[in-house]
């Protein structure tokens, strides 16, 4: 069982960390699935980062998954001792709930609803700046559509689907039903995030 993380401590103005969304006071649980529980750790994930990747964090008590991108973070973190009690949510059995199929619709041919668990949601901040970066490169523009955007909504979608299907397992369920996602846009302080809410209805349906 791990016993430590890295607390976020000081997050720049503009930075890579203030644009995914991190925040004084959250605490680095993983990267792209691995662990980490030190400053080398950090280190060694961002070194060998090359596409977008989950970032898994602890915000007072609530597990929140981030998009983050190859680049500097631009944040201060320290070393503690994580709250196993906290921790706990996390160490879901993640090789079963990415398996939960997500469909827009409201029933799978052959596969009736045995049990209604509810409405499952998900919530992910991805941090685009994306104005600022279509006019910083013009190159990035292409048939009317930028690449940086582009990127920046799949990672995020990716990002929420992931969550989604975790707070399904969480509750029993082994399929989500009438999936909906919802895109809006926040901006303040020169940075633009980009906010994905994913809803559906988690269900048991009967195995196969």
């Amino acid at each position: 069982m791990r016993t430590r993380c890295l607390l976020v401590t000081s997050v720049s103005d503009d930075s890579g960390a203030a644009q995914i969304g991190l925040q004084v006071g959250d605490y680095i649980l993983s990267i792209g699935g691995n662990d980490i529980q030190s400053h080398a750790h950090l280190s060694k994930a961002m070194a060998e980062l090359t596409q977008p990747e989950t970032m898994t964090i602890n915000r007072r008590g609530q597990i929140i998954f981030l998009s983050i991108k190859p680049g500097r973070l631009g944040m201060v973190a320290e070393e503690d001792v994580l709250d196993p009690a906290a921790y706990a949510e996390e160490n879901l059995d993640q090789s079963l709930y990415r398996l939960i199929p997500v469909v827009t619709m409201d029933v799978i041919e052959g596969r009736p609803v045995e049990q209604v668990l509810g409405v499952v949601t998900a919530e992910v901040v991805e941090g685009t700046n994306a104005l600022k970066e279509i006019f910083v490169d013009g190159r990035d523009l292409f048939g009317g559509r930028s690449k940086t955007v582009q990127d920046g909504l799949k990672a995020a979608k990716e990002t929420c689907l992931h969550e989604i299907r975790r707070e399904a397992y969480s509750i029993g369920a082994n399929a989500i039903l009438g999936l909906r996602l919802h895109y809006s846009q926040i901006s303040g302080k020169g940075t633009t995030m980009l906010l994905v809410v994913a809803s559906g209805t988690a269900v048991i349906l009967p195995k196969r």
